[in-house]
């Protein structure tokens, strides 16, 4: 950080500097024109800094909308009132009795288990799906869980039925697996998927329910092959609890496993999150790039306007006697307005020609690096090609307006 404000400082006034080490001593005490200046240079510097002024405009629109749909969209299950703990194993040894008296209580409606977070990860596990050689195994998506897990989480069941707890043999021969699966394992509707073969290590296990599709990981990945399995609960592959709490019962229910938690494990500490609330945060990366665009689209703009106003004030300088001519042969302070101002939006047209593609190519581009994303929205470039215009426009009105009401016989008789 410090080599770069050092840096910075140094690019910033070379340019000044070599322009006032041209400064003529003689001609500079006669009153004569101090420097002479680029004119094509200082132009160039303007509708550099517009340019990208308008570009992280159209960008701070984007990225914000973007982060939004993350929030927004629908996972295809219920992650709100979710509470995980992350299981111990003292406690899995008394799951029965731990689940019992967490369930008995009217601020939970259901409880269940699962190897990962819903959401965010998935373990893999092999299987030798029907169609396959039976010498042959694939890694698929897998989360295991119990025959609870698919109504805690408000999944959806098109085909089949969900885990038993009273079919005994689901623990061993049943598993549940979304619409991508059946549809790329080319096993034809859903209906006709039942009871194929997904033979694991663990048994000769069949499909006994499809689920509607559902985001078992962030939205930055697509929908693949999922499988749901259920095993013991006491098993070693149950690493989290998640328990759906009562709507408005949320403080009181929290209160009521910390007490059952630190019944059945008091040696460790009581912990918890909301399952929306953490997989809200898979995405501050998206939230953190929003803020920075937005804070750098600002110091950009602002950049911006301190050259358009100076590049105004040296305009200034250069044409009063052109405007004070231009009145003593009758143009009005509205031609003469509109012509000093002309020049200067000109600068920024070609900032909006430029800025425009870049934001368009840049943009879509991150927005395709999202397997879920939302659409390049042309109104953010309306927007800010809206504010470059109305802000040039201020950061010009007030040296137009005092080139307006200049004496042309005083500006003539002084040049």
């Amino acid at each position: 950080f410090i080599l770069s404000a050092l840096l910075l400082g140094l690019l910033s006034g070379f340019y000044p500097a070599i322009m006032i080490s041209r400064l003529q001593p003689a001609k500079a005490i006669k009153g004569g024109r101090k420097i002479q200046s680029n004119k094509t240079f200082r132009q160039f510097l303007i509708i550099a800094q517009f340019t990208l002024s308008i570009a992280l405009m159209i960008g701070t629109v984007t990225v914000n909308e973007q982060f939004k749909f993350l929030q927004v969209k629908d996972l295809g299950f219920n992650e709100a009132d979710i509470v995980v703990m992350t299981t111990k194993q003292s406690i899995l040894q008394q799951f029965q009795s731990f689940r019992t008296e967490v369930i008995n209580h009217h601020t939970v409606e259901n409880f269940t288990v699962m190897n990962d977070v819903l959401g965010e990860d998935h373990n893999v596990f092999e299987y030798n799906y029907e169609g396959m050689q039976a010498d042959k195994w694939q890694y698929l998506p897998t989360l295991i869980v119990d025959e609870r897990f698919v109504s805690t989480m408000g999944l959806k069941v098109i085909a089949g039925r969900d885990f038993n707890e009273n079919i005994k043999s689901d623990d061993t021969s049943a598993v549940l697996v979304n619409e991508t699966l059946v549809r790329e394992m080319d096993w034809g509707t859903p209906q006709e998927a039942l009871g194929k073969r997904m033979t694991t290590p663990r048994g000769n296990e069949h499909v006994v329910g499809v689920i509607e599709d559902f985001h078992y990981v962030p939205l930055s990945e697509p929908i693949r092959p999922f499988v749901l399995d259920m095993i013991k609960t006491e098993g070693f592959w149950i690493q989290e609890f998640a328990v759906r709490l009562t709507p408005g019962k949320t403080k009181e229910g929290i209160a009521h496993l910390e007490s059952v938690w630190n019944k059945f494990g008091p040696q460790y500490p009581f912990s918890y999150y909301f399952l929306e609330d953490h997989l809200n945060s898979l995405y501050d990366e998206q939230n953190t790039l929003r803020i920075l665009v937005a804070l750098f689209s600002l110091i950009a703009m602002v950049i911006s306007c301190f050259g358009l106003f100076a590049l105004a004030s040296l305009a200034v300088e250069y044409r009063m006697k052109e405007m004070g001519i231009r009145k003593i042969v009758g143009a009005s302070s509205s031609v003469i307005y509109r012509l000093f101002t002309l020049e200067f939006i000109r600068l920024i047209s070609i900032a909006i020609l430029l800025a425009v593609p870049i934001a368009y190519l840049v943009l879509s581009a991150w927005l395709n690096s999202f397997s879920y994303s939302t659409s390049f929205n042309w109104l953010s470039v309306g927007l800010a090609v809206l504010c470059a215009v109305v802000v040039s426009i201020i950061a010009v009105s007030y040296h137009a307006i005092k080139i307006t009401r200049v004496d042309p016989v005083r500006v003539i008789k002084s040049e």
